[in-house]
This record gives C-alpha cells, structure tokens and sequence, in this order.
C-alpha cells in the first residue's frame, strides 16, 4: 500500500508536468499492485483515487489521433462500483488514505504542508 500511495504521488507530479505516458505506465503499476493483494478499505480507497486519477490522465490524452476519453470512463465506471460496495467514510478518501499513513509511519507530505 504505502508504494502504491507513493507512486500514485509521482504519477501525480509526472501528470502535471505534461509527461502522460510516463505517468500511465505509473498509474498501470498502481492497478496491477492493487489488484495482486486481498483488499482492505484502504487499498480500495487509493484504488478509487487511482482510478479517478487515470481516467483525469487518459481524458486529456490520444493515440493515433483518437482520443482515449472512452478508456477514462471505462476507469470512472470501475472506481464507482468499487466506491458503491464500500461503506460511506466521514471523511475523504483522500483524508483517510492520509490519516492511515500518518498512523503507520508517523507523518507524510500532506502534514509538512500543514
């Protein structure tokens, strides 16, 4: 969990700096690490949020000339019926991913910012 958390970040960093493939093939590493383990409500919490993440990702991004929108929803559409099977939170899932690595490893960049 605590990788996939950390290369969602640079998937996030590399996303915004205009370098889309190399944050897809972080995104894809995400998924299959995700995928590989029993899920907890954590790792299916950063599921969610890497999913929506991809999806924002592919949105903005084409191949050949086409657009790859279509496999962005196809990732919203995954992320929702992960969500729906999940009990609702009071807080994010951004805040819980957050307060689950703050409890394990004593802090993250989220508190720094604080």
């Amino acid at each position: 969990l605590m990788i996939s958390n950390a290369l969602r970040g640079l998937a996030r960093v590399r996303m915004l700096k205009g370098d889309g493939v190399v944050a897809e093939g972080l995104y894809r590493s995400i998924l299959t690490k995700l995928n590989s383990k029993p899920p907890s409500i954590f790792q299916r919490q950063l599921h969610v949020l890497s999913l929506r993440a991809f999806a924002k990702l592919l949105e903005g991004m084409e191949w050949n000339h086409r657009s790859r929108k279509a496999e962005g929803e196809k990732l919203l559409e995954q992320a929702a019926s992960i969500d729906e099977a999940m009990p609702k939170l009071l807080l994010p899932y951004e805040s819980m991913v957050d307060h689950w690595f703050v409890e394990t490893y004593g802090q993250t960049a989220a508190s720094h910012q604080q």
